[in-house]
């Protein structure tokens, strides 16, 4: 298994349908406990949040279809904490 990364971007007027789509909708069981970074309140709309998959197909299947066009996926994860790890050094 690898981590991905999923940036979803979306428009302003798609922020409550995303919302019950992450509540609501049967894909979101593959989801269930994992953390959303939701950027809308920036107003930058979307969301950032990290899943363990085979591969990016299978990453991004865990989207609900109608977000899927509009959410990246990048092959990433936890390497350390800033500061205390020796590849993420505080400047």
């Amino acid at each position: 298994m690898t981590t991905y990364i999923l940036h979803n971007t979306h428009q302003p007027q798609e922020c409550q349908k995303l919302n019950d789509a992450i509540f609501e909708h049967p894909w979101s069981a593959a989801l269930k406990g994992t953390q959303f970074l939701c950027l809308c309140p920036s107003g930058t709309h979307g969301g950032i949040f990290a899943v363990d998959a085979e591969d990016e197909a299978s990453a991004l299947a865990m989207v609900d279809p109608v977000f899927r066009s509009g959410t990246r996926v990048y092959a990433g994860g936890l390497v350390g904490v800033i500061g205390e790890h020796p590849m993420l050094p505080v400047a």
